[in-house]
């Protein structure tokens, strides 16, 4: 009986316990330690980085902790280009770069530029800058080029662009069609800041350029942005200092206590040729190229995109502003063609790249569309338009069809004065289609308190079958005005009119605005410029077109931050 009371003693005493932690415990998620953000760094490679007398089929490179290779395509570049390309396989720590199927030329350096692809496991920290370099020669090349591509026209760095370098000792293909008909024999890619670098080059002249390379063939195809020098360009050794001296292999306090100078200087170098990785800091007497990159204007016309938008209109796109297309259609496929509105309406955007075609009368499924350039033939489109109906029409032969009246469509129409109407600026109505006619006899102008109505505004330089009216008036600073349009006074090309519209708004002042003027000095023979004013992200406001010396004011600005661009416009056409 004794055994048994001490047993359950004992059951009692565990359970109590037991309960008495789990009171007193405070459940929640473990914590870890502070954020990581170092990337992986290097351990050891085998065979060495740049290791002279390269003759290993594999390399492996060993980090510091756990890693992905992210990207490996984009992100991994190999100069010279390899075809096929070496493998990359993780295992565990390490990074083994298989070049068994890779043909590797005699007496040629190569380097493995990783961008961002090498990432540690969790937190995805990215190790910047990281080569492997080797020579199957008997030395490793030590040339560069150094250098920062930057956008032609707002001076900003082109990010993920791809610098290539050729050299000229091709006999076979110009120059000039390099990029277009060659890959390169190095290559890079830019920085966020725009920068690159060329390094472990060989001793020889060479031509750059800089490609977008939307597609990644390593060949400059019309559409991709493009840069370049015009001159060849030849490498150089860079001196540099500020290294960093590994612990283990020899610290500065050491070198402190050495008196020769040929032995120092070797221990330096010895230092440097085993962890060359780690070198960085500044660089000089090098070469340095700036290269601005622009998209060349295809000088050939083509249509690039044509598109319907909708049952009444289609849209095309041309590779170049042109003045010289026309358009005409079967004519035994238009239905009742009247002599009041053509058939087809174009209505051109500004740079006259892209035009908005309206059909009226179409009806038919199929239209076949010829397109003139100068009178000559260029193309000819078959697309579908099918004749503008209502949301929801009944079903014919039923009762609802019987008894309802469909409603037909209300012309839409909006204005450029919501809110406050600047003062200076003129009183604009915006349409969904384009206008046939339109009538302001009925149509009241109410201004500022004034109970009896004034002259209703006339309209100023209507085009034909415009989406637009803009009346000629000239209004005060903080006027109230009001109109009253009544239905029917606008028609568009398909026959609907508007409602009944009563507008009410105001002007704005003077002080509401500011100037900005400019003391413009030019050069003695200079050519036209263009002086833009623009806002912080970039976006135009205004710009004067000039040809002297002379003050330029420009006037009416909202209160922002604004850039001040200068283009030397050489041909003078009056744009960049």
């Amino acid at each position: 009986m004794k055994k048994y009371l001490n047993v359950f003693f004992q059951i009692f005493l565990l359970l109590e316990i037991i309960f008495l932690i789990t009171q007193c415990a405070n459940p929640s998620s473990p914590t870890g330690g502070p954020k990581d953000v170092t990337p992986p760094q290097t351990l050891k490679f085998v065979p060495d980085n740049y290791q002279a007398e390269f003759s290993s089929q594999t390399v492996t490179i060993y980090f510091d902790e756990y890693f992905v290779l992210d990207n490996v395509n984009d992100n991994v570049i190999i100069s010279p280009m390899l075809d096929p390309k070496p493998t990359f396989k993780i295992k565990k720590k390490s990074l083994v770069i298989d070049f068994k199927d890779c043909q590797l030329e005699e007496n040629t350096t190569y380097s493995i530029w990783f961008g961002e692809a090498v990432k540690d496991l969790n937190e995805r920290n990215t190790l910047d800058n990281f080569y492997y370099v080797f020579s199957t020669g008997d030395f490793v090349d030590s040339l560069e080029i150094r250098g920062r591509v930057i956008n032609a026209f707002n001076l900003q760095p082109k990010q993920k662009v791809y610098v290539m370098l050729y050299s000229c000792e091709n006999d076979t293909i110009p120059c000039d069609s390099l990029p277009y008909l060659a890959r390169p024999d190095y290559i890079t890619q830019t920085l966020s800041d725009g920068s690159f670098a060329l390094c472990n080059l060989a001793d020889n002249q060479y031509r750059i350029f800089a490609i977008t390379d939307n597609n990644k063939n390593f060949l400059y195809d019309c559409g991709e942005e493009i840069a370049f020098l015009d001159t060849l360009i030849t490498p150089k050794p860079v001196c540099r200092h500020e290294f960093h001296l590994e612990e283990e292999n020899i610290s500065e306090d050491s070198l402190s206590q050495i008196d020769s100078i040929e032995l120092k200087e070797k221990l330096i170098a010895d230092t440097l040729t085993s962890h060359h990785e780690h070198i960085d800091g500044h660089h000089h007497d090098g070469v340095f190229v700036e290269m601005f990159m622009f998209l060349e204007l295809d000088s050939t016309l083509v249509i690039k995109e044509n598109k319907v938008l909708d049952t009444t209109r289609m849209q095309l796109v041309f590779s170049r502003p042109d003045v010289y297309l026309t358009f005409s259609a079967e004519p035994s496929k238009i239905d009742h063609l009247s002599d009041s509105i053509p058939w087809i309406i174009e209505q051109w955007s500004q740079e006259k790249d892209s035009a908005i075609l309206w059909f009226p009368y179409f009806k038919n499924d199929s239209v076949q569309l010829y397109i003139t350039h100068e009178g000559n033939p260029f193309d000819t489109l078959i697309f579908a338009l099918k004749e503008p109906v209502s949301s929801r029409a009944p079903r014919r032969g039923s009762a609802e069809a019987d008894t309802t009246v469909i409603k037909k469509p209300k012309l839409a129409i909006s204005h450029n004065a919501q809110g406050k109407l600047p003062f200076f600026s003129t009183f604009e109505f915006q349409f969904n289609a384009p206008l046939y006619q339109w009538n302001f006899d009925a149509s009241q102008f109410y201004v500022a308190e004034d109970s009896i109505p004034v002259a209703f505004p006339p309209v100023k330089n209507a085009d034909p079958f415009s989406q637009r009216i803009v009346l000629d008036y000239s209004f005060k600073e903080n006027t109230a005005c009001k109109m009253i349009i009544p239905e029917n006074s606008f028609v568009d090309i398909y026959g609907y009119s508007n409602d009944s519209l009563i507008v009410n708004f105001s002007t704005d002042d003077l002080s509401s605005y500011g100037n900005f003027k400019i003391l413009l000095t030019l050069p003695e023979e200079s050519p036209q410029v263009i002086i833009q004013l623009l806002t912080e992200k970039e976006q135009f406001i205004k710009q004067a077109i000039v040809n002297n010396s002379r003050e330029i004011d420009f006037s009416y600005l909202k209160p922002q931050k604004v850039k001040l661009k200068l283009i030397y416009d050489t041909n003078p056409n009056g744009k960049w």
